[in-house]
């Protein structure tokens, strides 16, 4: 049979089985069970919940004892919270921060110490291009250029006629290993970024355009084309090495067995006179020992190789009965005219 009890919350009674009624319950209910464990009647009860003000919305709210102890429990929120911490961090910075006046309308600046000490000349845009208007005139403009096209405007057309990343650039210095595309000089130090065909020839900006080249090449060059400028360079290189040689052996007894001279270049007059462009460079017409003469095809030390025409009237002139060879260089041609000479 069941049994009646009573509640101690609600004071209702209800029926529970005769097992259930040896243990004693007190509620009908968990909901009522639950008003029982409330407030002071709960094993684990600290004094209960601490009424606060918030220190940046000054309103009320509660906060647990143990958040207090913790140092926490000063705002109702996380968003006043970091409101709170930004105004304090923003008042200790403002003590910090160097104060300067605008030149144009005299505004209070605030900048930072970290910031270079010309900062804080201007206080917006439309400040500085005013002051600039009137200081950044003639000479003093850092894109002056004595009435040429500015670089801002030539920038402009450049990048009108395409462009390229920064990815292509460096696939572009793997692909040169690192070299300079004409000199073949190390850009390891820095480089340049030109043009092959020149913007002022209607060249575009994009990658199949783009070359890197040491510094110096790309200052000397302008707006030539690559085989233009390779081919003067050659021409002064060569004509550099033959003065070197016949510096070297002017004024010494080996002069007296030359013939219209120590060497002949071979350039643009002398190709229009009718010689061969790919005849040697260096021309001594002194027998020694089984040979008519000496001749020399002056290379550079980097990055220049006879051209198979050189080589063939290399080999004709050996055949011929001359001593002719390809010398990389001033020094390696005067060991080679001094062992000739003997």
């Amino acid at each position: 049979m069941p049994v009646e009890l009573l509640c101690t919350v609600c004071k209702k009674t209800y029926c529970v089985p005769p097992s259930r009624a040896k243990q004693n319950p007190v509620a009908c209910s968990l909901k009522c069970y639950s008003k029982l464990r409330t407030g002071n009647n709960n094993p684990n009860w600290k004094g209960g919940l601490v009424e606060r003000i918030c220190l940046w919305c000054k309103k009320e709210f509660k906060v647990k004892p143990k958040e207090i102890k913790a140092g926490g429990g000063k705002c109702c929120s996380r968003s006043c919270s970091s409101k709170r911490t930004g105004s304090i961090k923003a008042e200790k910075s403002k003590l910090k921060m160097r104060v300067s006046y605008c030149k144009e309308c005299n505004k209070k600046i605030l900048t930072k110490p970290s910031r270079p000490l010309n900062s804080g000349t201007y206080c917006s845009r439309k400040c500085m291009a005013k002051g600039y208007e009137v200081s950044l005139r003639g000479e003093s403009n850092p894109n002056w250029r004595h009435g040429i096209e500015p670089s801002t405007i030539r920038q402009k057309r450049v990048r009108g006629k395409g462009s390229y990343r920064k990815s292509d650039i460096v696939k572009t210095y793997h692909r040169q290993r690192g070299e300079c595309a004409i000199c073949s000089e190390s850009i390891s130090d820095g480089y340049d970024i030109d043009h092959i065909i020149p913007v002022s020839r209607n060249g575009v900006n994009t990658v199949g355009n783009i070359q890197l080249l040491c510094p110096h090449c790309n200052r000397t060059k302008h707006s030539k084309l690559p085989i233009q400028y390779k081919a003067e360079l050659i021409a002064v290189c060569v004509n550099n090495e033959i003065n070197k040689v016949i510096k070297y052996f002017d004024g010494r007894d080996i002069q007296k067995y030359m013939v219209n001279n120590l060497a002949m270049l071979v350039t643009s007059d002398a190709v229009m006179a009718g010689v061969d462009r790919n005849s040697p460079n260096f021309m001594l017409d002194y027998p020694s020992g089984i040979y008519h003469g000496l001749r020399i095809e002056l290379k550079r030390q980097k990055g220049s190789y006879p051209t198979p025409e050189q080589k063939e009237w290399l080999e004709r002139l050996n055949n011929a009965g001359f001593m002719a060879v390809v010398c990389k260089g001033w020094v390696e041609a005067k060991e080679v005219i001094e062992a000739y000479l003997g």
